[in-house]
Formats: structure tokens, C-alpha cells, sequence
């Protein structure tokens, strides 16, 4: 018998009569996606041929199934010029690990389709940075385009290797300006 709850609450899974050949014996395939993400809690107990039933053997694993999502997108507020570097901030509901450098976030300056390069992550946050080039001007604000960032083959996958969900809205900043 077996019966394995989450600490996150749910309605636990339970097995009876599965047999046992061996002290070695894995259990496969039992099926957990009921359960919400948390601390499992595994019991199990065996019955002998005469009936008797073992004391309870209990063990913990961490079940990390949901993939991070995009909770806020800023752009940081500021009057520009060439050279100025611009940070867009990508806050994330969960830290990941990012495989690489090559992922860019596209963003609008004055009408005009820019990449802003994939800087850093900690905690979640992930920071693109654009360097204002010569002759930009922007006088309403700077945009981040929705859904903007294109991987180029980087992952971003959180503690359990699920990959995250990178879409979002659109943000512009109207007092983020550019004057060249």
C-alpha cells in the first residue's frame, strides 16, 4: 500500500495490492499531476502472505512542475543620448537558470524597431541593455514590444528544468526619452 500526498494540499494518491518481488523493487509511472507543486510525502507499507503489515516507510521529494512566467516588464526612466545605455528589466515569477547570452528583447525607439542584448539574470530578474546610438530621438517614450524576446537558443529553465514562458504585453515608459 502506498499513498503520497503534497504539502501544497490536493487529494492524496493511493495504491493497494501492488506487488513486491524484491527488496529493490522501483514503482514506475504513478501518475502525480493531480498534486499540486510542493513537498510530496511518500508512505508505504507492505503486507506479508500471512498479512501482517510492515511499519511505515515515509520519504520527501520536491515536485517543481509549473514553469516561471513573465510577472512585470520596466523600462528605466531617463533622458538619453548617444552612448547612454537603457536597461529593460524582465521580472520573472521564479528564479531560472539562462544557458547563454543571446537573447534579445525588442523594443521601439522613436518608431524605430531596436534589440536590446541579454545582460544578466539573478533572482528572476533578467536585464537587456540597448546603447543609444547616434541621431535617436524620442520624445514619447520607449516601448518594449510584446512578447519581445526572441531566445536565439538560450533556455531559461527554473529548478524542476521547466522551460520559462516568456510572453507579456507591451510596456512603454513615457519617461524613459532619447534627445540626440
Amino acid at each position: 500500500n502506498y499513498s503520497i500526498s503534497s504539502d501544497a494540499g490536493g487529494t492524496p494518491i493511493t495504491a493497494s495490492g501492488v506487488a513486491i518481488s524484491s527488496a529493490t523493487q522501483t514503482l514506475t509511472n504513478i501518475d502525480v499531476t493531480s498534486l499540486p507543486d510542493g513537498t510530496l510525502t511518500i508512505s508505504l507499507t507492505l503486507t506479508d502472505t500471512a498479512g501482517n503489515v510492515s511499519s511505515a516507510v515515509i520519504d520527501t521529494i520536491t515536485k517543481e512542475a509549473i514553469a516561471p512566467t513573465v510577472d512585470s516588464v520596466t523600462i528605466a526612466t531617463g533622458n538619453y543620448k548617444q552612448g547612454d545605455s537603457i536597461d529593460v528589466t524582465v521580472t520573472l515569477s521564479e528564479d531560472v537558470t539562462v544557458s547563454g547570452t543571446s537573447s534579445t528583447l525588442a523594443i521601439d525607439v522613436g518608431g524605430t524597431a531596436r534589440l536590446a542584448t541579454f545582460v544578466w539574470e539573478t533572482n528572476g530578474v533578467l536585464i537587456y541593455r540597448y546603447s543609444v546610438q547616434a541621431g535617436e530621438n524620442d520624445s514619447d517614450g520607449i516601448t518594449a514590444s510584446t512578447n519581445g524576446i526572441t531566445t536565439n537558443g538560450d533556455t531559461f529553465l527554473d529548478g524542476g528544468s521547466n522551460g520559462a514562458s516568456l510572453t507579456y504585453s507591451g510596456v512603454i515608459n513615457t519617461n524613459a526619452l532619447v534627445d540626440n
